[in-house]
């Protein structure tokens, strides 16, 4: 059995989101260019109608509040509150604005952070720093905290691949570091790959299995791509917007503007949404470097800061690890978000399971035990992908999970419906009292559980078309 230690010492965050789903959006041609494409980088006014996009964009705000969920962060919390009587997560401070500078001071300091990206200031920077250090001062202290989990895995491999290291900030842009981000167009993960880009970019995707939504995979994925992009542009910021809305679009508002191939030159012939994609990213960085100027400190998120990566070649079910070794299985599920159905499908292969330092050794020294606890209540062929409390509950809601609701379309059958939430079709069955011949029609509204922890999965599925749903 093959395991690597991962030491993750404490490091700092921001975030916006624009997804990489956007790519399959049109390009605005609109005729704004006749009268600014002349302007140099830091005369582009602010455009409110992308700002606004920006506080309105359901994924990005589902992916943020579905951090709350988080076993660490609801852990951090209630320390936070047992320990600081002082402190409520509703307290009126957080809801008063920061600190407002002028707008010399923002760009002197922009001037000097080192960075290999043009950290250029203008009315769209500024109004993404005030996004980050003012609009969502207390959610940013949170993110802050899962930074230091998330972050030096990303420069570790970014550094492997020769790559700045500042590109870590687009995983906030892209999910506000949360692994179970789903976009309604389909992304996934850290990176909101689509289906087909992980595919291209050799993540395994199937019933059991979404890579997207492994911390590093993804991010070797993310890291291949953004170095193709780089490739392609010779041009950093070039490659992050094609990041945002696909080297297609691109390469025809380089092509519309007569062959510029700066960001600010080419501004106006992109996407709405990939206008404010660099800004973001700009405002981001800022808000990286002087959050504490603006009164914003990282909340304390133990997210087990030391772990291991064990490799098994037998199926196991996370409830086995956690009732042998006493561990939540919130743990489990946090540290390993890309196994879909809470088990480890090494029948063919060997997987990675992420466990913190300290049960790595009784994982090792108890793995056969592990392998057997419970092994027919888990994985008896007549229960398969169901959870012990759902084998026994008849019907009735398992313990650990929320409730949604799906309405049923033209097309639809219990099939499909119990792949998309990754279910079994008898529990779609039991909790909706459908018969023997499946028979459901559209309109119908039908009850699914799904765990509280990966609610944000799946919550957007009832309103996705077939074949977004077709490509999960």
């Amino acid at each position: 059995m093959k395991y690597k230690l991962i030491l993750i010492p404490a490091l700092l965050l921001t975030f916006a989101h624009f997804s990489i789903a956007q790519s399959e959006q049109a390009m605005n041609s609109g005729h704004s260019d006749l009268v600014t494409e002349n302007l140099t980088s830091t005369e582009v006014p602010m455009d409110s109608t992308i700002i606004e996009s920006f506080y309105t964009s359901s994924d990005y705000f589902k992916n943020l509040d579905s951090l709350a969920n988080n076993w660490f962060v609801k852990r951090a919390e209630a320390l936070r509150y047992t320990n600081d009587q002082t402190w409520n997560p509703a307290d009126s401070a957080w809801k008063t604005p920061g600190p407002e500078f002028s707008d010399s001071i923002y760009s002197a300091r922009l001037e000097r952070i080192e960075s290999i990206f043009d950290l250029t200031y203008n009315e769209q920077v500024k109004a993404y720093i005030h996004v980050y250090t003012q609009k969502k001062r207390e959610k940013l202290s949170v993110l802050l905290g899962m930074a230091d989990y998330y972050f030096p895995i990303f420069e570790q491999i970014f550094l492997e691949y020769g790559l700045p290291t500042e590109l870590k900030y687009l995983a906030v842009i892209e999910s506000a570091l949360n692994p179970d981000a789903t976009s309604r167009m389909g992304a996934a993960g850290l990176w909101q790959f689509m289906y087909q880009t992980g595919k291209n970019y050799k993540l395994e995707i199937n019933t059991d299995i979404d890579q997207r939504r492994d911390p590093i995979q993804s991010t070797y994925a993310a890291a291949s791509y953004l170095k193709d992009l780089y490739a392609m542009f010779g041009d950093w910021t070039l490659a992050i917007a094609a990041y945002n809305c696909g080297p297609g679009n691109v390469k025809k508002a380089i092509a519309r503007t007569g062959g510029k191939t700066s960001f600010w030159d080419i501004y106006y012939r992109l996407p709405k949404e990939t206008r404010g994609y660099v800004p973001a990213f700009i405002g981001a960085t800022y808000a990286m470097h002087y959050y504490k100027d603006h009164g914003i400190y990282p909340m304390k998120i133990d997210m087990t800061l030391a772990v291991d990566t064990v490799h098994v070649n037998r199926e196991i079910h996370f409830k086995q690890i956690a009732e042998v070794l006493q561990i939540p299985v919130e743990i489990i599920e946090v540290l390993n978000p890309q196994y879909k159905r809470d088990l480890i499908p090494a029948k063919t292969k060997s997987y990675a399971v992420v466990l913190p330092v300290e049960y790595v050794v009784p994982f090792i020294n108890y793995e056969d035990s592990i392998f057997n606890h419970k092994r027919v209540e888990y994985f008896d062929p007549s229960k398969r992908n169901l959870k012990p409390t759902e084998v026994a509950s008849h019907g009735a809601q398992p313990s650990g999970t929320t409730r949604l609701y799906y309405k049923v379309k033209q097309g639809d059958n219990v099939t499909y419906i119990a792949d998309w939430y990754d279910i079994s079709v008898s529990e779609l069955k039991a909790w909706n009292n459908i018969g023997r011949k499946n028979f459901i029609k559209a309109g119908q509204r039908l009850v699914i559980y799904v765990p509280e922890s990966k609610k944000s999965r799946y919550e957007s599925i009832n309103a996705m078309s077939f074949s977004e749903k077709q490509k999960l």
